[in-house]
């Protein structure tokens, strides 16, 4: 059984998200509150700070186009986008769950951040229920991500979730598996071409050291003749050196004896 703080608890926060339903209603008439965004370096983080901020945007005189003219007050906080600080007057809420406020400029109103929980901030994180314009008390809602907006329509926040969709899973899937497959591209590349390279000298030292890179080096269109001779280039000047000068002669004489009895 709930415990009467609790029960109270819950009939408060009840009560605030149909205020909050009642005031967005009439703040999606307030037109005028896109036109007084302006991005700011910086936001104030105290209360004096913030005071002096609101008087030089003077958002009363812009309060009377509002139906809701009492709330329409100074605020700074990020951007739908999360990547910008801007100034703009707009309609106040209350901040119910513990999450830091943004302001779209689309759907022109004050929203909260589901996916900032400001109530983990290590340093001033913020109460469970707070008013939108005080978020200079939690400067860690002006916390930007370095992304580019690609549209000109503001996107909406996303519900606030514990569960993950199947999308989810299997988007974070296939980053895994293309950052693991370029991690095994570097750490097993350098191993994989030094293999190689080892290999290739020892089939080098292999073939000096049996002599067999002689046959691969030799010209195309040789043969043992050529070979042989080029081995021996004085084998025919040997052999003429070694004729028997007596046959020469006989050779001769046997010539003579040929012609003489061809003229008879």
């Amino acid at each position: 059984m709930a415990k009467p703080d609790n029960i109270s608890l819950l009939h408060t926060l009840r009560n605030l998200r149909k205020k909050n339903q009642t005031t967005d209603a009439k703040q999606t008439n307030c037109t005028i509150s896109a036109k007084t965004v302006k991005p700011v370096d910086r936001c104030p983080t105290t209360e004096e700070d913030w005071r002096k901020a609101a008087v030089v945007k003077n958002c009363s005189a812009y309060a009377s186009l509002c139906n809701d003219s009492k709330t329409y007050v100074y605020h700074c906080l990020v951007n739908a986008y999360v990547n910008q600080t801007v100034e703009v007057c707009a309609i106040q809420i209350n901040i119910v769950g513990g999450f830091c406020p943004l302001f779209s400029s689309f759907q022109k109103k004050l929203q909260s951040n589901y996916e900032t929980n400001c109530t983990i901030f290590p340093s001033k994180p913020c109460p469970e229920v707070y008013i939108s314009y005080k978020v200079y008390k939690f400067p860690d809602c002006f916390q930007l991500k370095m992304t580019l907006a690609t549209t000109t329509e503001s996107p909406s926040p996303k519900p606030y979730s514990n569960s993950l969709s199947i999308s989810d899973i299997e988007t974070t899937t296939n980053r895994n598996i293309k950052k693991d497959g370029n991690a095994v591209i570097w750490t097993y590349g350098p191993i994989v071409l030094a293999i190689l390279l080892l290999c290739f000298c020892v089939l080098v030292g292999w073939l000096i050291v049996t002599g067999n890179w002689r046959k691969y080096l030799r010209p195309c269109g040789t043969s043992t003749e050529i070979n042989a001779t080029a081995e021996n280039p004085l084998d025919g000047q040997i052999n003429e050196e070694k004729r028997d000068p007596n046959e020469d002669q006989a050779l001769l004489e046997s010539i003579s004896e040929t012609q003489g009895m061809m003229k008879a």
